[in-house]
Order: structure tokens, then sequence, then C-alpha cells
């Protein structure tokens, strides 16, 4: 359209000039330097116009400037798989641009991880990451290893006694498994024995055990831990219970209970009679006789009824005397030690009576625990030990009765006296037939004789006093401390003390006034070597 238009201005120019020279003279035109008219562009030529002075112009075109392109920017980047954009602006002119593709970057993968690690069986997974774009990936095949990595065998299924089991190893790489029998154990494996069904009083409970490898089980009558009895039929039955060896149980007393039936003799092995505070009442002579070994009695009061003139309990006692030969003699003897303390007599077989109240206590030919205990006495006796070892402390005898004694120690059993004790009888303490009556140093006796003598000692009866022990000896008024005759000694230690009525220290050495010897009865008695006097006291005091 340019060119168009400066064609027409060039030919009105043209035709204006010859009209001119047809109506003058011919005229030279001096033309100045131009002035662009008309810019070029970089797609269109310009137009630069020159004036002569007559006023005439003329024009010239000027060449189109064309492109000058920058060096380029990149407006759309390239990917790893799509080409990106750059473009180029015109110098020139701003609005003029051109475009040229970039290359895609193609994908830069890295060295690979292993995203799935294969196992034996089955191959693994490596995947790679694109560092042009880490959201492109691509992944490659590990191959399977080929081989299994056993772990340690477990006991999936315990063997039994009579079945077989089965153990498992599985793999640590792919969780495969294999088994192999576990041999059959042959014999039970018992467990503890277990109280499944506790006893009654007149019924066996249950104990069960449980073999520890096939949970096969085992049963047998249960051991009696307690059983509570309220009546005089359940208490005799109680006793009466079969057990397995070995079980011990309690039998405690809930209520009062008067003597009924004939006697009653129970073998009470391993068991503890616990009367709870309750009373035994009316019990005939010779009524309750309780035998066997390891057993306790405590807790409460058992009397005799009014024709009773002896004892209300009777402990492993079978009415004979003892031999009185020169063995027995001897032996009884040799088990006393020089230092006597409880540890050194050896008692595998303890019968125990403790915090007992009772009108009379025989304890026969068994051994002996007796404490915290009161005996009243009978027409005879308040407490004997006849053939009977043990210890008796913080006990209580009161036999007011002209006949009775108070503590009798009585054929050749070896008995320690402990603690804070009080005996009273006809002669309060008696001791015959080669007994050992051994007062501990923690002894703080009182022997009161109601009829006759504090101590009376015949037929080679002992009586050691140890040093620490401390006995108030009060005969009946009128009458000698001590009656000793027949071979019987008394050893007095260096540090017991010895007291009168007055509570006086009694003179050292024994006074002889103080002892009844009844030589006339012919009291020399040579048995024992070295006790050949009746008069045997041995006083150590100083």
């Amino acid at each position: 359209m340019k060119k168009v238009l400066f064609v027409l201005l060039l030919v009105a120019i043209l035709i204006g000039s010859f009209v001119s020279c047809k109506e003058e003279p011919a005229h030279e035109h001096t033309w100045d330097a131009g002035k662009i008219t008309t810019p070029a562009t970089c797609e269109s030529a310009g137009v630069k116009t020159y004036s002569c002075e007559c006023g005439e112009t003329k024009t010239e075109a000027i060449p189109a400037l064309g492109h000058k392109w920058d060096t380029g920017k990149i407006t759309t980047p390239a990917t790893c798989e799509v080409a990106g954009v750059k473009t180029f602006t015109c110098q020139n002119n701003n609005t003029h641009t051109k475009t040229e593709s970039v290359a895609a970057l193609g994908h830069n993968w890295d060295a690979g991880t292993q995203t799935t690690p294969p196992t034996c069986g089955n191959a693994g997974v490596k995947t790679y990451t694109c560092q042009n774009n880490n959201t492109h990936t691509k992944t490659e095949s590990i191959p399977a290893t080929g081989e299994h990595t056993w772990g340690e065998w477990e006991n999936t299924t315990p063997a039994t006694c009579g079945e077989a089991g089965e153990k498992t190893s599985t793999c640590s790489g792919c969780g495969a498994t294999k088994t192999e029998p576990i041999p059959a154990t042959g014999e039970h494996t018992w467990g503890d024995w277990v109280n499944t069904t506790p006893s009654t009083v007149l019924a066996e409970g249950v104990d069960t055990r449980t073999c520890t490898v096939c949970s096969a089980t085992d049963t047998r009558a249960a051991a009696k831990l307690e059983l509570e009895v309220a009546t005089f039929a359940a208490f005799k039955d109680a006793f009466s219970l079969e057990r397995q060896e070995g079980d011990t149980y309690t039998i405690k007393l809930t209520a009062d209970i008067e003597w009924e039936g004939d006697a009653f003799e129970p073998t009470a092995t391993g068991i503890t009679v616990d009367l709870g505070g309750h009373t035994i009442s009316e019990v005939p002579k010779n009524y309750f006789n309780l035998k066997g070994d390891s057993f306790t009695l405590k807790n409460g009061t058992i009397t005799g009824n009014s024709s009773n003139d002896r004892y209300s309990i009777n402990i492993n006692y079978n009415g004979n005397n003892a031999s009185t030969s020169n063995g027995l003699k001897e032996a009884a003897l040799a088990a006393t030690p020089a230092a006597y303390t409880e540890e050194d007599a050896v008692w595998a077989k303890r019968v125990k009576v403790e915090n007992i109240t009772a009108t009379g206590m025989l304890c026969g030919y068994c051994t002996m625990e007796i404490k915290d205990c009161t005996f009243s006495g009978g027409k005879y006796r308040g407490l004997v030990m006849q053939g009977a070892s043990g210890t008796v402390e913080n006990v209580t005898v009161d036999a007011p009765s002209a006949s009775s004694a108070g503590f009798v120690a009585h054929s050749y059993g070896t008995v320690l006296v402990k603690g804070t004790c009080s005996f009273k009888g006809k002669f309060a303490i008696y001791s015959a037939n080669c007994p050992i009556l051994i007062f501990d140093p923690s002894a703080v006796v009182t022997a009161t004789g109601v009829g006759t003598h504090a101590f009376y000692l015949e037929n080679q009866g002992k009586i050691d006093i140890k040093a620490g022990a401390t006995l108030t000896l009060i005969p009946k008024d009128g009458q000698k401390t001590i009656y000793i005759r027949t071979g019987s000694m008394v050893d007095i230690a260096a540090g017991a003390i010895l007291k009168d009525s007055t509570d006086t220290e009694i003179a050292k050495p024994f006074p002889e006034s103080l002892v009844d010897d009844n030589a006339s009865t012919g009291a020399k008695d040579n048995a024992w070597p070295g006790y050949g006097v009746a008069n045997a006291i041995t006083d150590n005091r100083t």
C-alpha cells in the first residue's frame, strides 16, 4: 500500500513539473539534504523528501530496516521428554518476536536404589530416579538369591509324653518355612501339687498336678490345711481323716465342747490342734490320750471332770514305766553335754504344747516343747515328764493338794527349763529314776513345796543349775529345802543364784541344814561313781 502511494505521489510531481515547464522556462532544482518524512520500519521502506528553493519537492524510498534479533530467552524450559521454546525479540521493535524449539533434555538416571530386596525364590526390584526430574523413575529386576537362610528352630507343636511334636524354622530372606518332628518325651514331667478341691471335715479334698510337657493331670487326696470344728463328734472325726504321707493340717475348735463317749486315743502325727481359745471340759481320767510325732496342741483350756484326780491330757503315754537298767542310766548321763544348750539336743520329732491351761498333763516317752502353759494339777500330779525329753518354758504348775507333786521329771528324760516358771505342789520339783533336769541360764524359777520340800530327788535323779539361772526355793514351813537320796545329785554352777522365801540368797556352799538325806533309810549308793554319798550336792558358787 505504501509503495502505491509513493508511485502516485511521484506521478503527480512529474505531471506538475511538466505543466510548469510548459509555462515557464526550464529551472534547475537545487535540492537540500532531504528529510525523512516516513521512517523505515523493520519490514516497510521509509520516505525521504527533498525540497528545492523553488518550492518543489522530491522523495526517495528508504529501505526497510530488517529485524535485529537479540540472543533470545528460554520462555518454555525443555523437560526430559518434551522440547522447550526459545523466544527472540527484535531490538528495533520489541513487539516483533520469533521462536525456535529447544531440544528435550532426555533422562539423566542415577545409580539406582534397591527398593524390593530379592528373596530366595523371588526377584527383587532396583529403581532408578532421573536427576533432572525426580518424579521420573524406571525399574529393573534383581535376580532371586536362590538359597534360603534358615533361622533357629521353634517348637510350634510341643511334644507330649505319648505323641511327637513339631518344630519349625523360618527363612529370614523370604519367610519360607520348614518343619521337623520332635520325638515324644515318653514320661510325664509333673509340676507342683495344687489344691483344686479343699478338704472338708468329713471328706478328703483333691490335689492336682499337671504334666509340664503334655498337660496331662494326676490327682491325690488333698492335705488338710485348717478344719474348723464346733462339736465333739466333729473334733473326733477330724483326727480320723486319711491323708498322704507328709500332709499336715490344723484342727481348729470354734466353740466350747464337752467330752462325750469313751476314751479317745488318736494318732496326731503332723496335726496342729488349735483350741482357738475355747475349752474342752469334763474330760474323764486318762480319756484324752494324744499319740504321734510332730504335732502341736495350743491355744485353749482342757479340764477334767469331778472324778478325774490325775490328768486331763496324756501325750504319747503308754502307761509303762521305763526300765531302770544301768544301760539306760548310763545313756541318760551320756546325753548331757558338759555345757548344755537347747541346740545340743537333737530332737527330730518334737511335740509342742503352747498356751494351754489344763488340770494336769502327763508326757510319756516323747520329745516335748512346752511353752506358755498353766497346769492346775490333779490329785496326784501337775506336769509330769516321764521318759520324755525337751523344754519347759514360761510354765506355771499349781498343784496345791498335799498329795500332788508340782513338776515331775521321771525316768531317763533330759528336760531343759527356760524362762519364767512357777512350780507348786506337795514337793514343787520331783526328779527320780535317772532323769536329767537342767535349769537354763535364762531360767527364773520359783519352787514352792506345799506339803514338804522344794526339791525332791531320789533313785538317781539329777538337777543341773546353770550359771545365770535364778531359783527361789520355798519349802513348807518347818521342812528342809532339798530332799536327796539314793545316788541323786544337784550341780550348782558358778554364777547361779539360789534364794529362799525372803528373797535372800541361800548361803554358799549349800548348807547341810537345808538338806534332808534320810540317811536312816540307807541313802548311800555307789551306783554312780563319785556320788556315793547321800548328800551329793556340788555347789560351785563363790
